[in-house]
């Protein structure tokens, strides 16, 4: 009789399935209301987090993500052991690498996120020891991890039981640094209101005087003058005359 594929070499739940359930239940109720009420169907996506294939684990973990969202099939997945599944997806010493790891890491994140906001989830995720993962996710680089991470916390703590066992997750979440403000764009110098002698370019600087009620003669670096008052005449360094 022929050898039996080992475990690993197939996933426990078809690839195409997975994929169909993703496309099922995006974000919307309709679709999240119209999968949750098949029979089995969180229980499937549950036990497709035991898969070794990385790719099975992130599709399964976004749909529960999405139904959670909306408080549905929740209890089923507590049922079903959600909890302890996600604590091997959210165990620092069993990261995967790269990009792939990091969106399994936040879709774990944000499903822990969800359950974590129903009484029973709050229970069900400080009776998997799940706060000292968070408080190792809340102090990666990731910016969208530590978000997940510190909405979890949040969750969690607050349960009175939560509260009393967070104290670990205390310095990572003071230590993130405050988002900078967007600096403002610098504007434009304001354009010389000396009217010909600015566009000319020549005006760099003037000396004036008073002149009583003529007004002040204004003479520029170039050798132009001009005189404001009650009708008011200018010459610029071209022989030309303008009045202003």
């Amino acid at each position: 009789m022929a050898a039996r594929a080992p475990r690993h070499a197939r996933p426990c739940v078809p690839w195409p399935a997975l994929l169909t359930l993703a496309a099922l239940a995006p974000q919307s109720r309709d679709g999240c209301t119209t999968l949750v009420a098949q029979e089995r169907i969180v229980e499937t996506l549950v036990s497709a987090l035991d898969d070794d294939h990385l790719a099975a684990k992130q599709c399964s973990l976004r749909t529960l993500a999405n139904l959670s969202r909306l408080d549905l099939g929740i209890s089923e997945a507590l049922d079903g052991g959600i909890m302890t599944r996600l604590a091997v997806v959210l165990d620092p010493a069993a990261a995967h690498p790269g990009a792939e790891g990091s969106a399994l890491v936040c879709s774990g994140l944000q499903t822990l996120w969800n359950m974590a906001n129903t009484p029973d989830g709050k229970v069900a995720a400080l009776d998997a020891c799940l706060l000292p993962f968070l408080a190792h996710h809340c102090s990666v680089y990731s910016p969208r991890e530590q978000r997940l991470s510190a909405g979890a916390i949040m969750a969690i703590t607050i349960n009175k039981q939560g509260k009393m066992e967070s104290s670990e997750c205390l310095a990572p979440c003071a230590a993130r640094p405050a988002p900078q403000p967007t600096p403002l764009p610098t504007p434009p110098p304001a354009p010389f209101a000396g009217g010909a002698a600015a566009r000319s370019g020549s005006a760099s600087s003037w000396v004036g005087r008073s002149r009583g009620s003529h007004g002040a003669v204004v003479r520029w670096d170039d050798g132009a003058v001009g005189r404001w008052g009650g009708g008011a005449v200018g010459r610029w360094g071209g022989g030309g005359g303008g009045v202003s």
